[in-house]
């Protein structure tokens, strides 16, 4: 019954541990708003970043034709001209909220050796990630010391993850940050922590996956 998402699981498992010599886990909704859901690809040993899963969700109007139809098609009860002459105006403004239907798009960017450069598109948000688990017991421990004062502060500790979009045909000429999901694509991510450059790393879609 679930064989193919067996055999999904399998294949995505088996391409990070290829690629980077290290078993992989999913740390699931690390990030989660309206907008995006991502979980981090995450070293089993080193608990290094190898890549990201992004869902973003979007409003659709297929959703609307879609569904409509299918009501349609499907109901027992078919309402008459008589009876819609008599919908009261205050049922047409709720049409918009009921016909709003929410696409889900996934991505995958993976740690690539490329500079941000090749990625397509700007900066479209950004989020500051928590400390590792290492680092927080690092953190702890210096606290049990009374070292706190010694340690750098979170913000210049904190990963910060920017991701890359570009716009989707006919809206080239507008400010990125300002369009909605449903009129961008994904691109990638950079990640970097506090301002080490040399600790960035820049995630992207691997051509080699099928």
């Amino acid at each position: 019954m679930f064989e193919n998402e067996r055999k999904e699981s399998e294949a995505f498992f088996n391409y990070f541990s290829d690629k980077f010599n290290e078993e992989v886990g999913l740390l699931l909704a690390f990030y989660d708003d309206d907008e995006f859901e991502i979980d981090l690809i995450v070293g089993m040993d080193t608990e290094t970043i190898y890549g990201l899963n992004i869902l973003q969700y979007v409003s659709s109007e297929e959703g609307d034709e879609e569904f409509g139809n299918q009501d349609e098609e499907n109901s027992d009860y078919v309402k008459g001209d008589d009876e819609e002459d008599d919908i009261d105006e205050e049922d047409d403004s709720d049409e918009d909220e009921e016909n709003d239907f929410i696409e889900e798009i996934q991505y995958m960017f993976v740690k690539m050796e490329i500079s941000p450069s090749n990625l397509e598109g700007k900066p479209y948000f950004q989020i500051d990630l928590a400390e590792t688990s290492k680092e927080q017991e690092e953190k702890q421990s210096a606290e049990d010391d009374d070292n706190v004062n010694s340690l750098p502060q979170l913000e210049e500790n904190a990963l910060r993850l920017i991701i890359y979009a570009k716009p989707l045909n006919g809206f080239e000429d507008e400010d990125i940050t300002d369009l909605p999901g449903e009129k961008i694509r994904l691109t990638g991510a950079v990640m970097i922590k506090g301002n080490d450059k040399e600790s960035l790393v820049v995630f992207s879609e691997d051509p080699s996956i099928g």
